[in-house]
């Protein structure tokens, strides 16, 4: 897998970029209070908006049984992009995820995928694009080239 990592200053970002940002950030709040790392992502194509997630606690073990229990990936890592690709009702080619950490001093933070994230999105066969935050001035953006 081919990829380019460029970096955006986010004064200039407009339109749907600046949207699902806004939209990225939002999620992030949600678990603002309960998480150390509030992560937000959105997954979009054009003007339109295919899944939202935010990062989630899931039970990992059942305690009563003594067991622990692994249905799939995304039961067990409730990453904020693996959310918004689980949320997403349909792709096609072209389409971006965008994830964003949002602090508790209230600016954005590095909020590049994990390395157990970042290989199923630079896989997924609609992705041709993915944005993360990087600081309160910047956002990453990975051009998947296939």
């Amino acid at each position: 897998m081919d990829y380019e990592i460029e970096y955006l200053s986010l004064e200039d970002l407009t339109g749907q970029l600046q949207t699902a940002l806004e939209l990225a950030v939002a999620e992030a709040k949600v678990v603002l209070p309960e998480m150390i790392f509030a992560h937000g992502a959105v997954v979009f194509k054009g003007n339109r908006v295919l899944g939202v997630g935010h990062n989630e606690e899931r039970p990992l073990a059942d305690l009563s049984r003594k067991t622990i229990r692994y249905r799939s990936l995304t039961e067990f890592s409730a990453h904020a992009e693996l959310m918004a690709l689980k949320d997403a009702r349909w792709f096609s080619k072209g389409s971006s995820l965008l994830t964003a950490r949002w602090t508790r001093e209230n600016c954005l933070g590095k909020g590049k995928p994990c390395t157990m994230c970042m290989p199923k999105l630079l896989t997924h066969p609609c992705l041709s694009r993915i944005y993360f935050s990087v600081d309160t001035e910047k956002l990453g953006m990975i051009r998947i080239r296939r």
